[in-house]
């Protein structure tokens, strides 16, 4: 316990020393890099995981009433471009046996990359530890 309270007392009489090494550490290891690579293959998955749960709340929900309610959403987040969005999810609903078998085999490819990504740079991150 004595050794990590040694460390935090260092820590904090010279807190910029270690955001320096931080900083070092996080280049070192191509941090910028690699959060692009999450930051994509996330949105990669999280389209496809949207589309499907939509897909499944079309059976629960009447699907206009679904859309006209996601159109009021979409409104506020892309204005102007709702009722395009809209649009081509009734092309989702109007092909849903061959869009939710696509979007399962996406999402399940995506993962697949993801976790095939993760397995290499985190050799190089067991450095920090």
């Amino acid at each position: 316990m004595e050794l990590s309270s040694q460390s935090a007392k260092r820590l904090f009489k010279q807190p910029g020393l270690f955001a320096i090494a931080v900083i070092k550490q996080f280049r070192a290891n191509q941090g910028i890099l690699l959060a692009g690579a999450v930051a994509y293959y996330t949105l990669l998955s999280l389209v496809p995981l949207l589309i499907l749960i939509l897909l499944a709340l079309s059976h629960v929900v009447d699907e206009e009433r679904l859309l006209v309610t996601l159109r009021a959403s979409l409104e506020f987040v892309v204005p102007g471009q709702a009722d395009a969005l809209v649009g081509e999810l009734r092309n989702f609903f109007a092909h849903r046996q061959v869009v939710g078998s696509v979007l399962l085999l996406t999402m399940l490819f995506s993962v697949h990359w993801r976790l095939r990504f993760w397995r290499t740079p985190c050799r190089s991150f067991s450095s920090i530890a």
